[in-house]
């Protein structure tokens, strides 16, 4: 009998995304930054794109709505983000870095790139770059089989 916990891609996957997020977790907080493991990934999405609606983060994130406004409720809290109706949809807001989160941008990033350094060390570019794109096929497939 096949050993599903050691052999398991799902299973695998799931581990490995467990301890990528405790990783962050735990290299936000050793620099100082008092957030959340989605609290971090609402910047990263706003970084790329500031202003999205709030509808679109919940997608991204997988998140229930009354979780995702939790999460942006403390990110106001902190003065990080501010919401503003969408002119589209009164229903809908529209999440907007302030001063203060574009300025923890470069920092984040930075421990990004440091913990990026340190998860994938022993690989080459190549086999990131693979690793990457498997990600993604895993993802688009799971996301099909809906």
């Amino acid at each position: 009998m096949k050993n599903y916990t050691d052999n398991c891609p799902a299973f695998l996957t799931n581990i490995a995304g467990n301890y990528l997020s405790e990783s962050l977790i735990r290299t936000l907080e050793n620099s100082g930054y008092n957030l959340t493991k989605h609290e971090s990934r609402i910047l990263f999405y706003l970084y790329e794109k500031d202003g999205r609606e709030q509808k679109q983060l919940r997608e991204l994130i997988k998140l229930s709505k009354i979780s995702l406004v939790k999460i942006i409720n403390s990110l106001e809290e902190k003065n990080i983000v501010i919401r503003i109706p969408s002119e589209n949809d009164a229903r809908n807001n529209r999440i907007f870095l302030t001063s203060l989160g574009k300025k923890l941008r470069e920092p984040l990033l930075g421990l990004i790139d440091e913990q990026r350094s340190k998860l994938f060390k022993g690989f080459n570019d190549e086999e990131i770059e693979i690793y990457i794109q498997f990600v993604q096929r895993l993802i688009k497939n799971a996301i099909s089989d809906r």
